[in-house]
């Protein structure tokens, strides 16, 4: 497991999460989805950000975009101690 700042989530790309599985969470929605490594590195790339890979995972979430441009949402990495931003 990842331990980082809470605000180092935009720092940290994909090639630098090295397990096989990126679990994301939201227990608002009640929504979870497992996506694999590797996979993600040949759709996205590896330089990606996590916090761009979040934003383009919830990109259909109603908190993600709200009016007034505050992220309520609170999607989440479940194998690292980063939480939203």
């Amino acid at each position: 497991m990842l331990r980082m700042r809470k605000n180092s989530c935009d720092q940290i790309t994909v090639r630098q999460h090295r397990a096989p599985i990126i679990a994301l969470e939201c227990d608002i929605c009640d929504r979870r989805t497992d996506l694999d490594r590797k996979v993600v590195v040949r759709q996205f790339g590896a330089s990606l950000p996590l916090r761009q890979l979040r934003r383009r995972l919830t990109v259909g979430c109603s908190r993600m975009n709200c009016a007034d441009s505050i992220d309520r949402c609170q999607a989440r990495f479940l194998d690292m101690d980063v939480g939203n931003e």
